[in-house]
């Protein structure tokens, strides 16, 4: 499922329990304490061509109509400026390979999926994945 639409969904049920009147219906005043705790992205789930693949924590790109895959091994990651790096990698493939929308979904996903750690300078995204989804190596 989409992540960002299960996160939406997500939140306004939270704030529908606590009769807040719907989107639209006026102004609402809500405290921090309002929000209910963030959804951790799960296996399978998408922002728009990127798949999360929680079993091999890999970020998966599929252009099935331009026949082209592309893989971020999140397990490769050790600093912030690495997960730049991929960034870039991605952002300078083709135009006739990936769309502007994708890099956005993608700069999304790894937001999503790194939260609360996301853009610490001192943040190692691998480390952070495996604690997030208990898949840290023993050695």
């Amino acid at each position: 499922m989409d992540y960002q639409e299960r996160a939406k969904e997500h939140l306004e049920l939270a704030l529908a329990e606590k009769e807040y009147p719907p989107a639209g219906e006026g102004l609402r005043a809500l405290a921090a304490a309002d929000f209910p705790a963030r959804l951790k992205p799960e296996h399978g789930d998408t922002w728009g061509n990127w798949t999360f693949n929680q079993r091999n924590l890999t970020l998966q790109f599929a252009r099935v109509e331009r026949r082209w895959t592309y893989e971020i091994d999140l397990e490769r990651i050790p600093s912030m400026t690495e997960l730049w790096l991929w960034v870039n990698q991605f952002v300078e493939k083709s135009d006739r390979l990936r769309e502007p929308d994708d890099v956005g979904n993608l700069i999304q996903a790894l937001h999503d999926l790194l939260f609360p750690t996301w853009f610490r300078p001192d943040t190692n995204p691998t480390e952070a994945l495996q604690k997030m989804y208990r898949k840290i190596k023993v050695s």
